[in-house]
């Protein structure tokens, strides 16, 4: 069995019922797997790389990871509040230094680190455009970081606003947790969140996380267990949405 540890935000990050239908992509990466590989879920809500560090959450992964797996690691959504100072850093300075953190003590245990650029805000401009800097630097910083240590990284940051802007600014509603009054029990007065996935977000996300992994330059062994079949196809999630 091979294990995928996962930290981040609540991007990523396991939902409780009262938050329902919000749902974060790591609990559907899983789907896009054979059976000989297990997902585990460290990700927590309003985290960034600092908190996140900082309260002891990186310590208990690190009790539970072994050799030859893999951690998956995505901030980026709270690293650029700036007004908390518990949670905001640079983009260039401490965000990366704490992304090496995390990169040296998995490697120090055997295992594969993987950075990924920060899921994307709906944060549109026009109909078919997303604000470049949607997640303020992050998306850049992660990457030259990712570039500097030479691991993988994918760039979801890029493909999830592709993603949007092919849907355009109406259909991409749809993907986030945007709800009317009264349209679910656990948001009586409706919501427009364009930041948080609902079910069907995370699932069209998990899928382009598991394809930029098939894909990526670096060769690794996760390859070999993506269900190439089930990977979700832009073009079949437009013509899904109303």
């Amino acid at each position: 069995m091979i294990h995928i540890h996962v930290i981040g935000d609540s991007t990523a990050a396991s939902k409780i019922n009262e938050k329902r239908p919000e749902t974060g992509w790591a609990e559907k990466l899983g789907d896009f797997f054979s059976s000989d590989i297990r997902v585990i879920n460290y990700a927590q809500n309003g985290r960034s790389t600092k908190s996140f560090i900082d309260e002891g959450l990186f310590k208990n992964v690190l009790k539970a990871l072994k050799p030859n797996d893999f951690l998956l690691i995505q901030f980026g959504h709270n690293d650029e509040k700036v007004q908390d100072q518990s949670r905001y850093t640079h983009p260039f300075k401490d965000y990366q230094d704490n992304l090496s953190y995390f990169i040296h003590q998995a490697k120090k245990l055997g295992v594969t680190p993987i950075i990924l650029s920060s899921v994307t805000r709906r944060s549109f401009i026009g109909k078919h455009r997303i604000k470049r800097h949607a997640v303020g630097l992050y998306p850049v910083a992660a990457k030259l970081l990712a570039q500097r240590e030479n691991i993988i990284f994918l760039d979801i940051f890029k493909k999830s606003k592709q993603l949007l802007e092919y849907l355009d600014i109406e259909h991409s509603k749809q993907l986030f947790l945007h709800l009317n009054p009264n349209q679910y029990e656990t948001y009586p007065n409706g919501v427009a969140d364009n930041t948080h996935l609902n079910q069907l977000g995370a699932l069209v996300i998990a899928s382009l996380i598991a394809e930029e992994l098939l894909f990526s330059r670096i060769e690794h062994k996760l390859k070999d267990y993506i269900k190439e079949t089930r990977l979700i196809n832009m073009i079949d999630v437009k013509r899904a949405l109303k």
